[in-house]
């Protein structure tokens, strides 16, 4: 009489072994391994562009100011809130105050008693370069009518005088009245700034004064 046990009758039909479920266990553990690590990657990668690209939009906004402020130079002294008498431009003589400029083709509306004429101030301040302004030139208040943070991350940063004497170009690290009079000029012909951070390297501009 054949025996009707379906596991006799069919002995391929059986259940995985133990050690067959560890395995299976530790393939499905290392792909999800490789495929955590493969997120993590792409996430880094992702964020390494972003931070790049909010590197570069900085510096362009950075220079961009610069060039602007330079190019609108003013040739108006101040009188500073100490009662004492600054060049129009001034740079070189502070190592946080990189530079002090006066400037115009600032619109202000009827309602406004300050002129169209500004004083700014670039300051570095811990790797960070600030830009401050007063729309009071003869500023009575210490304090700058605005402020804004420009660039971080910045580790070396250099600002150049730059006149013609004798036909050849001659580089001032620094600028003020004193300087001006001995080369009885009342600016520079041009200001180079050379940036130096972590992301960007060095990068530098040249802006011709009006």
């Amino acid at each position: 009489m054949a025996n009707s046990s379906p596991a006799l009758a069919n002995p391929r039909q059986r259940g995985l072994t133990l050690v067959e479920v560890l395995v299976a266990l530790v393939i499905t553990s290392l792909m999800a391994m490789i495929g955590y690590q493969s997120l993590v990657a792409a996430a880094n990668s992702s964020e390494g562009v972003g931070e790049a690209a909010d590197s570069l939009v900085a510096y362009q906004l950075t220079m961009s100011a610069l060039e602007d402020d330079i190019s609108e130079f003013r040739a108006r002294p101040i009188t500073d809130n100490y009662g004492e008498q600054r060049a129009a431009i001034e740079g070189g003589i502070d190592r946080e105050v990189l530079l002090e400029i006066s400037r115009g083709g600032r619109y202000r509306s009827p309602r406004q008693l300050a002129t169209s004429l500004e004083r700014v101030r670039y300051r570095l301040d811990d790797g960070t370069l600030w830009r401050e302004s007063w729309y009071q030139l003869d500023r009575v208040l210490a304090e700058p009518t605005t402020q804004r943070e420009l660039l971080s991350g910045i580790e070396e940063i250099e600002v150049t005088f730059l006149v013609t004497q004798n036909g050849r170009i001659v580089p001032y690290d620094a600028w003020d009245s004193n300087v001006a009079g001995r080369l009885n000029l009342t600016r520079p012909e041009a200001i180079e700034i050379k940036i130096l951070t972590a992301d960007l390297g060095e990068v530098k501009v040249l802006v011709n004064l009006n």
